[in-house]
């Protein structure tokens, strides 16, 4: 059995493969520390858990890192401390990092309904160098979304010549690599500016959760000189996309089928509605007079009620109809019983 660490609460991670991210607060010949922000004790006059490093560069202090790497411990005295132990230097990732490739998309979270068309720009930025071409290795969700070769559209990029483009949507998998075209006209020139290299077109197929990632490949995601030489790219992966076809459920608790309000007062609406991804604002109310519908509130939080100040009007066939409406576009509407509004 494992001795647990000092101060630790919860399930023991020792010997599992995590991904933590925080700033750089100490560095030593072996090792550095990373404070994620829950300013972990370790015994020294620094913050953090210890990321063991000898043979890798190790960033420098107050850089913000990502690092993966498998949970061990070191003793200090009588106390256990956590450590990290990165595998390869790409384990230790900055985030000020330079020869950037990004995912990325409109929104931090994309919410679709299956057969909605999602966009994925491929960027380029913050190159030290300027450069003659890049390849990229991309992976996504291929029981969530698909696309296909065709659907990557380059006409921005400032690399014109296609060095190939292949896509496996059987297995998930992009491999995507293009340089500069000399033969255009005017020639294209080697480019360190930030720039879009290319937009995939996903279509959104089945219900579940699903992202576009970079994957690990050899050889690797990586820019190339105009001397030739490879330059590695550091990756940031696209966003989450939230795929749900499934239509919130609403039923109205009141006003009843049969009840009388009288017009001038407050009635109490209430109602359920679920969905795995409601919005923030998700309920629409309505009222029927007998002529036409009438919004009550276009907006509301999904609170399980609404008081409604009832219009001084005479309608004996009343009702009240509440639509539902998630992130992803789905929504659904229910209508109350009958009900009868008396001139106030």
């Amino acid at each position: 059995m494992n001795a647990g660490v000092k101060d630790g609460m919860g399930l023991n991670n020792i010997g599992l493969l995590i991904t933590t991210t925080g700033r750089v607060t100490h560095v030593d010949d072996d090792y550095f520390y990373i404070d994620d922000g829950s300013n972990v004790k370790n015994g020294m006059p620094w913050s953090g858990i210890r990321v063991y490093a000898s043979t890798l560069t190790k960033p420098a202090e107050g850089d913000d890192v990502v690092v993966t790497g498998v949970v061990g411990i070191y003793k200090d005295g009588q106390n256990i401390y956590p450590m990290i132990r990165p595998r390869y230097q790409r384990d230790i990732r900055s985030l000020r990092s330079v020869n950037t490739l990004i995912l990325d998309a409109p929104a931090g979270w994309l919410y679709a309904k299956p057969s909605d068309v999602l966009e994925i720009a491929l960027r380029q930025t913050r190159l030290e160098k300027a450069c003659a071409g890049f390849q990229a290795f991309i992976e996504y969700n291929r029981g969530v979304i698909s696309t296909s070769s065709s659907n990557i559209c380059t006409e921005q990029s400032p690399y014109g010549l296609l060095i190939y483009r292949d896509v496996n949507d059987a297995e998930g998998r992009i491999d995507y690599a293009a340089g500069i075209d000399q033969g255009a006209r005017p020639a294209q020139q080697p480019f360190r500016d930030p720039a879009l290299l290319a937009v995939i077109r996903f279509t959104a197929i089945g219900d579940g959760t699903a992202r576009v990632v970079f994957r690990q490949h050899y050889p690797e995601n990586m820019f190339t000189d105009t001397d030739g030489s490879f330059i590695p790219a550091f990756t940031v992966d696209g966003p989450m996309i939230i795929v749900d076809g499934t239509p919130p459920s609403a039923n109205i608790i009141s006003p009843k089928s049969g009840d009388t309000i009288r017009g001038g007062t407050v009635c109490e609406i209430s109602w359920n509605a679920s969905d795995a991804n409601l919005s923030t604002n998700s309920i629409k109310i309505e009222y029927f007079d007998g002529a036409g519908w009438n919004v009550i509130i276009e907006r509301a939080y999904n609170s399980g009620r609404w008081f409604w100040q009832v219009p001084a009007v005479s309608a004996p066939n009343a009702k009240v109809r509440l639509t539902v409406s998630d992130m992803a576009g789905n929504s659904s509407s229910v209508e109350s019983g009958v009900f009868t509004i008396l001139p106030s």
